[in-house]
């Protein structure tokens, strides 16, 4: 069994990690553009913390996908315009950046806030390894909006019309190598 990423297509491993990956994302993304418009209350807390459960869970995936895919590379990109294989990689590590930028931004907002520490639905915390700072705080939590709405929200979207446009109007084989994997 190959868990290489091969000239045609993601190893089984390198897909596994990016639906499980997407799921997070597209779940963190939703719940934080819902709570940051809902106004301070137990509501909007209640919601945070699922944000912040979630995320902290999704660390090690993410982590594990920046790692993988930098260890393994992409695939050789099908037949196309040579802008188009720029853009598809510059939108991608754009992203890898952009998830690494919010693994960091993401804890350290929470660990320098009040509350001081990661928690993961009730079960267990995860401790601040420094006491708050309303400064840090700040930063940390304005980063972190902003690596995530706007630049993450549209990368996103790029990515997904750069998916439909190859179903839709390339009819090639984009799509299924990240389902499938490479041909048999």
């Amino acid at each position: 069994m190959n868990e290489q990423t091969s000239s045609d297509g993601f190893s089984r491993v390198s897909r596994l990690n990016h639906w499980i990956v997407g799921a997070a994302i597209l779940a963190l993304l939703g719940l934080g553009m819902v709570f940051h418009e809902m106004p301070r209350g137990p509501e909007r807390a209640s919601l945070q913390a699922i944000h912040v459960s979630i995320g902290t869970l999704a660390i090690l995936p993410i982590l594990f996908r920046i790692f993988w895919r930098v260890r393994e590379g992409f695939p050789e990109p099908l037949p196309g315009p040579r802008w188009q294989h720029v853009a598809s990689k510059v939108v991608h590590w754009a992203m890898l950046l952009c998830l690494l930028g919010l693994v960091i931004s993401g804890p350290l907002a929470a660990w320098s806030s009040r509350i001081g520490e990661l928690g993961v639905f009730g079960w267990f915390a995860i401790p601040s390894p420094f006491g708050a700072s309303a400064a840090l705080h700040e930063a940390a939590e304005n980063a972190h909006a902003v690596m995530a709405r706007p630049i993450l929200l549209i990368l996103l979207i790029v990515h997904v019309l750069a998916v439909v446009k190859h179903l839709v109007i390339n009819k090639d084989r984009t799509l299924m190598r990240m389902v499938t994997g490479p041909r048999a």
